[in-house]
């Protein structure tokens, strides 16, 4: 990570049988 820079990012849940769930919202960070 870089300071002066916007990075985008989307979590996603995975379960304990490795099934993925829907990704969230994207958010961002401002450095």
């Amino acid at each position: 990570f870089s300071e002066g820079n916007n990075y985008y990012f989307a979590v996603r849940a995975v379960d304990t049988h490795s099934r993925y769930g829907q990704y969230s919202q994207p958010g961002n960070i401002s450095l």
